[in-house]
């Protein structure tokens, strides 16, 4: 079942600006946003994140769903950045002949360090994980279907891997951007997002580009596991309104305030040698 639907599919990588890009993009007059940012609906059947749905090569229509008002002539807008890991994921140009992807790729020695400070930050890393701990273990056990997504960091790193299939089945609705285009020039690399998908880019010549979702370096207790776990299934099962949001977000916040404990973990420089080790996983076996 084909959809005729414009979609834009930002579909990597995590921890690689794509909260940022989604968040700016929704402000877009033709865009219509996903209730929540990572739909997730294209992903492996085993792939370990919650979602509402998943495609199983019948419900293609389900997909839209996951927003407010998809009849509309606006382009649907999805992030979700585990796409680029998904077999699943392949069938996207299919089921959405009329959708773009766009993947943003990051320093691979960066972007763990930032998956690291984020699984800390959500309670995710047993107590007293360094970061060498973090990265010994990946490079000690290999991927499977039961690791859970915080430990599949230096996999992600490997994107050579992965681009070559959605290259393929998306010809010329592909683009890849790289984060330090995001962080050093957001207007310039989101003006050009907006002229690849047929969206005009003047909207931003003068909006504000905060970041969003930035790893604090904060390290959570494991009560907060609690409050992340909720969020989840309020946001895959429930499927919120806006106005549900809205009358909940206050009492999310004060249950984070009540479960979430964390401490600053203590900056620190990636030694040479070990930055050297996550490069060299990241381009192994790559096409």
């Amino acid at each position: 079942m084909s959809l005729v639907n414009k979609t834009l599919i930002i579909g990597g990588q995590p921890k690689a600006g794509t909260s940022s890009l989604f968040h700016w993009l929704s402000q877009h007059p033709g865009i219509e946003p996903s209730r929540v940012k990572e739909v997730r609906f294209f992903l492996d059947e085993k792939y370990p994140l919650p979602s509402g749905a998943r495609y199983n090569g019948q419900n293609g229509r389900e997909y839209l769903s996951f927003f407010r008002n998809p009849t509309s002539d606006k382009t649907l807008l999805d992030a979700t950045p585990d796409y680029l890991y998904c077999k699943n994921a392949s069938n996207i140009s299919a089921v959405l002949p009329n959708s773009r992807i766009v993947f943003i790729v990051r320093d691979p020695v960066e972007r763990t360090v930032s998956w690291y400070k984020f699984a800390a930050q959500i309670g995710r890393l047993e107590k007293g994980m360094t970061f060498e701990d973090y990265v010994e273990y990946q490079l000690s056990n290999a991927v499977t279907e039961r690791t859970p997504i915080h430990l599949r960091a230096l996999e992600q790193n490997r994107v050579g891997e992965y681009l070559p299939i959605f290259k393929r089945c998306f010809a010329g609705r592909y683009l890849v951007k790289d984060f330090s285009d995001i962080r050093n020039d957001p207007r310039g690399t989101i003006q050009e997002i907006c002229a690849f998908s047929g969206l005009d880019p003047k909207f931003y010549d003068a909006f504000d580009f905060a970041p969003r979702n930035v790893s604090t370096g904060e390290r959570a207790g494991r009560s907060s596991r609690v409050y992340y776990r909720a969020r989840a299934a309020f946001n895959y099962l429930v499927k919120p309104s806006p106005r549900l949001i809205s009358i909940v977000r206050p009492i999310g916040v004060a249950t984070k305030r009540a479960l979430v404990r964390s401490e600053r973990i203590e900056s620190f420089e990636v030694p040479p040698a070990l930055a050297q080790r996550i490069m060299s996983h990241a381009h192994s076996n790559s096409s």
